[in-house]
């Protein structure tokens, strides 16, 4: 069920009048008003209006892939979101609460379209939740706003629960999905801070964020090696093996490429620091491998997630005892220039990847 734009503020269906691809000068013209100030009205105003403002502006597509290895070949992208949770108080099971993160989501993704130069906002769809009876709750379990834009390029979901609020994209190919994150993930921050004030507003109770995190799903495929001597294609199991020599069998320990595997599944996960504009970031860094055995063991399931959340502080093989855990860090504003720059392209694909793809030529896919 689509919005009444009658009962919203400034959700009235716009005409787009840019064609449904953008070429790469708007996206360069687009990208300057980052560098902006926003302004500041005297007047109050319902909801924060998300300006497309930015410390760090994210590089152009092909300066990103630029003396690359891995991140040069990938091509497809299988899913992307960006999470934030929240400690769970109830607030949005009420339905007036419901209708008025609604309006400002509505409201804030509309601003965001426009500013970007995405537009499109004949296309947007957007629910909510309806008591079953007057005065019942919402289901916090399941989303109770829903916000989406289907798009050859641009397309994206949004989704608010009682506990998080989820920016989520499914598959494409990495182009397309870097041209959309360039220009809509700078307003994640600001959008998600809307969303939050108009809870605090509706509800009288504040809403503490526990927790950020960006997800990257890969997959990575059809590997090939020079000099290949089997008499069968190399297999997911072939290329860990670069990192994973052996494991123990009913022989003791075997090497991994001899042996038959009905799923193979690898998880790594530390403390990085990073660097933001002004200040060391320290975030936790999940690197997960998937080697399922179904066709024909030529997938590996490769996902990256960029976590900020309060983690213990290990030193020396112990937990520090001056600093035992690291704090969540409520600056999370500059977390999309980490994610996909520091973390993703340097760390996940050049970095990890790419030591064990080293001696590999591989493809990616959009679907298993």
């Amino acid at each position: 069920m689509g919005i009444d734009s009658s009962r919203t503020a400034g959700t009235a269906p716009v005409r787009a009048k840019n064609h449904n691809v953008l070429p790469s000068r708007v996206y360069d013209k687009r990208m300057a008003i980052q560098s902006q100030p926003q302004r500041q009205d005297s007047a109050p105003v319902e909801s924060p209006r998300p300006e497309l403002y930015a410390s760090r502006i994210l590089p152009a597509y092909d300066d990103l892939v630029t003396a690359t290895r891995v991140l040069s070949q990938v091509s497809e992208i299988n899913t992307f979101s960006f999470t934030v949770f929240y400690q769970n108080n109830g607030a949005l099971t009420h339905q007036d609460v419901a209708d008025a993160v609604l309006a400002a989501a509505l409201r804030s993704v509309s601003d965001a379209l426009i500013n970007t130069g995405i537009n499109y906002l004949h296309a947007v769809d957007a629910t909510s939740q309806r008591a079953t009876t007057v005065g019942s709750r919402l289901d916090g379990s399941k989303s109770i706003v829903s916000i989406s834009l289907p798009h050859s390029v641009f397309h994206f979901g949004l989704r608010i629960f009682d506990d998080r609020l989820v920016v989520s994209r499914e598959s494409s190919s990495f182009r397309d999905f870097y041209e959309w994150y360039r220009l809509f993930m700078p307003n994640a921050s600001q959008l998600e801070a809307t969303v939050r004030q108009a809870v605090a507003r509706k509800s009288g109770q504040p809403t503490a964020v526990t927790q950020t995190q960006f997800d990257f799903k890969l997959l990575f495929s059809d590997f090939r090696k020079e000099n290949w001597l089997e008499d069968r294609p190399p297999r997911n199991v072939d290329v860990l093996s670069e990192i994973l020599p052996k494991v123990p069998n009913q022989s003791g320990l075997t090497e991994l490429a001899q042996q038959e595997f009905m799923r193979l599944d690898l998880t790594l996960a530390r403390l990085e620091r990073f660097k933001a504009a002004a200040e060391e970031k320290w975030r936790s860094c999940w690197y997960q491998l998937e080697a399922p055995s179904n066709e024909r063991s030529r997938f590996i399931v490769f996902t990256s997630q960029l976590r900020n959340v309060a983690t213990e502080k290990i030193g020396d093989g112990a937990i520090d005892a001056e600093r035992p855990t690291i704090p969540f860090d409520p600056d999370f504003s500059e977390d999309y220039y980490l994610a996909i720059v520091d973390f993703l392209k340097v760390r996940a694909l050049e970095n990890f990847m790419g030591r064990m793809l080293e001696n590999w030529k591989f493809s990616t896919q959009r679907q298993l």
